[in-house]
């Protein structure tokens, strides 16, 4: 792992190789500058999308997480309407429709692992919906979500793109289906994208895999880091009852102090001035942004601002920012308003083993009461 220079915003750490940005502003410049600093950087290490009929993969430049404007910005707009601000009042009521069943079942129930209890159960009837309901069963949706965000999967490299090909395949089977059924969905809007001849079949499939496997991150993660925050100021969490407006300002916080993202990377295009520093053409920037996060949240502190960063910024920044902050609202709402108490097991937590996101994969929580001897 690399050293933090806390007295620079940028520069170079030789057992790396990468150039080291952790300062709110050379973060923000690089993010929002795609001519000068590239994506691509991202297909290091990344799982590839094979297309659905031969053996071929989808390169780096085509794909979503990967690719510059205006390629990237094309792929995006396929999003427009599954996650327009129209959509989003449906996903809220849904949400809130299926977490006052999941609230009911958590009241008897003491000891709760709420990543899969409660985040999990939740986003998959949310994806469903967005991904066409009249098109893709519930089981269909839970299957693909495990298999593009496997978070601590034990399974070989081997069996997860296995998988992840078998999985794609369906994907791309169900897109067919909705176009031939006229369905609504985003699954519908690709398949009347592939009939205009705006994207392959490969990257319909890869714009699913990239919102299933990032919803399924940062909702999780938002919440566990948020609770094990709570969990160190029981005070606060009492308060929020009668201050709901402070849900937003708690989540918020949370993300400055802890935010699911913790860094990406980009490589530059061109020799490039950064903070002062001169960086030569195609050499790898690493943007540390949860370092940037926590250092503003540290020198102004009780000053309530918005995680700008914490999704990202730019073009590539997280185009389901807005669905998260209000499933994540929903969520610590619903558990404020229901349960007099929360204690967080936070000796048990199994925490992510990825190196660019930070979050609990396991987080077991006592509601109204302590465990036995507690």
């Amino acid at each position: 792992m690399f050293e933090l220079n806390h007295l620079a915003a940028v520069y170079y750490d030789p057992h790396l190789q990468v150039w080291i940005v952790n300062r709110r502003e050379e973060i923000m410049a690089v993010l929002c500058d795609a001519r000068q600093f590239s994506a691509i950087a991202l297909g290091t290490g990344a799982s590839v999308t094979r297309c659905p009929h031969s053996s071929g993969l989808l390169p780096f430049e085509d794909a979503l997480m990967t690719s510059d404007p205006p390629i990237h910005s094309a792929l995006r707009r396929h999003f427009s309407r599954s996650l327009s601000k129209v959509q989003m009042e449906d996903y809220q009521r849904l949400t809130q429709a299926e977490l006052n069943k999941i609230i009911s079942s958590l009241c008897s129930a003491g000891r709760v692992e709420l990543i899969q209890k409660v985040c999990t159960p939740l986003l998959i009837m949310v994806m469903r919906e967005l991904l066409g309901a009249a098109t893709v069963a519930k089981a269909e949706t839970a299957r693909w979500m495990s298999v593009f965000s496997p978070g601590n999967d034990d399974r070989s490299r081997v069996d997860q793109g296995v998988a992840r090909d078998t999985a794609g395949k369906e994907i791309w089977a169900a897109v067919l289906a909705a176009g031939n059924n006229e369905a609504h969905g985003l699954l519908a809007d690709l398949s009347r994208a592939h009939q205009f001849g705006e994207i392959q079949p490969a990257q319909a499939i890869d714009l699913c895999a990239s919102l299933l496997r990032g919803s399924a991150d940062t909702l999780g993660y938002l919440i566990g880091n948020t609770l094990l925050a709570l969990h160190s100021m029981p005070a606060t969490f009492a308060t929020l009852r009668d201050n709901p407006q402070g849900v937003e300002a708690v989540l918020e916080a949370s993300l400055m102090r802890d935010s699911p993202l913790q860094m990406t990377i980009r490589q530059t295009t061109q020799a490039v001035l950064l903070g002062g520093i001169s960086i030569p053409q195609n050499e790898r920037v690493m943007l540390l942004i949860g370092e940037a996060n926590r250092h503003e949240a540290q020198t102004q502190p009780g000053t309530p601002r918005k995680a700008e960063l914490a999704f990202g910024a730019g073009v590539h920044r997280c185009p389901g920012a807005l669905l998260a902050r209000m499933m994540a609202k929903q969520i610590l709402t619903a558990l404020i308003d229901n349960f007099d108490s929360l204690l967080v097991e936070s000796d048990s937590v199994v925490w992510s083993n990825q190196l660019a996101l930070r979050g609990p994969e396991r987080l077991y929580v006592w509601f109204n009461y302590p465990p036995d001897g507690g």
